[in-house]
Order: structure tokens, then sequence, then C-alpha cells
């Protein structure tokens, strides 16, 4: 019986870069012993902008960042179908656990998102500068032969927000 302390980690080469490995829980560790650098090292990774996992690995004398569940992916998995990208299942984009990895299409993706109400529309978007309100009297307006330049005259926001709201290209959740 396997103890909960027992777990077994299995790691496999970073796929275009021989000096690292990853592993099926989403650490990187360097494989290679080289000048200055320890094997068997597991590397810090920091957070981008988007919040998701990276590292820094090296090869033949250049840098290049690697994106940590890209990275699990790749060697697990193998490179994505044509048009596909990874989905974090849970949602955590700090959780790279193979388990918790998927190809997925990129409107699945977004429907996946949305699902889970991660992304905020219409007035609850924090950049919003409109409210629903505003958007379904623009839209009443515009049925009622307000023209669209008048409109945005009017809310002073420029024509090409306000034909993206008319023409239900943004705003699509009213």
């Amino acid at each position: 019986m396997t103890k909960p302390h027992d777990v077994v980690i299995e790691w496999r080469r970073v796929v275009d870069n021989p000096n690292y490995d990853v592993s099926d829980t989403g650490l990187i560790r360097r494989s290679i012993r080289s000048q200055g650098a320890k094997g068997d090292r597991i590397l810090a990774p920091w957070l981008n902008q988007d919040g998701y996992l990276r590292v820094n690995l090296r090869l033949g004398g250049k840098r290049t960042e690697c994106r940590i569940h890209k990275a699990v992916m790749l060697a697990f998995i193998g490179p994505p179908p044509t048009g596909m990208q990874v989905n974090h299942i849970n949602a955590i984009k700090t959780d790279n656990r193979l388990e918790n990895l998927e190809y997925v299409t990129p409107q699945q993706n977004i429907k996946h998102s949305v699902e889970l109400k991660l992304h905020a529309y219409g007035e609850r978007n924090g950049n919003a500068v409109l409210n629903d309100f505003c958007v379904l009297f623009m839209r009443a307006l515009f049925h009622r032969g307000v023209r669209m330049s008048d409109i945005a005259k009017s809310l002073g926001i420029s024509c090409s927000i306000t034909s993206g709201i008319l023409n239900r290209k943004s705003w699509k959740h009213l």
C-alpha cells in the first residue's frame, strides 16, 4: 500500500532542450551539470503577466523562456494537434500537473473559461466605460433611426466602439 509521501514523480526530457527534465507534476530541473550549475536542481519558476509559470532554460549559451504547462504537455502527450492549445482543467494557471492539462480548441478554451466565470463581461469588466442599460439604450436608439455617429458623440465614445456594440461584435451577452 502506498503512503501519501510515497508519490512517484515521472521525469522526461524537455522537448528541444536536453539539459532539462520536466515532471508530470509540473517541476523543471537541470538534468546535466554544467559550468557553475549543479545537476538535479529544481528551477524556481516565475509568473508572467498573464499568470502562467515560466522558467529560464539555457542551451548553447542562449537563454530561453519555457512555459511550464506547454513543456509538460510536449514531454508527456506530444505536440498539440493543429489549432489546439493547452487548457488548465481546474482553471488554476499555476497547477501544471499533467492530470490538470489537456489540449482543446481555442473555442473550447473560451467556453471553459466562460462556464467557470473567469471572464468578466459587460459592466462587470473593470475596464467597462458603459453599463448594460447604456448599451440596450444605444441599440434601441439605433433601431429607431438615430445615426450611429450621433449615438457615439452623445456618449463620448468612438464610432468604432459604437459600431461594435450595435453590430453585436461586443457586448454580445445582451
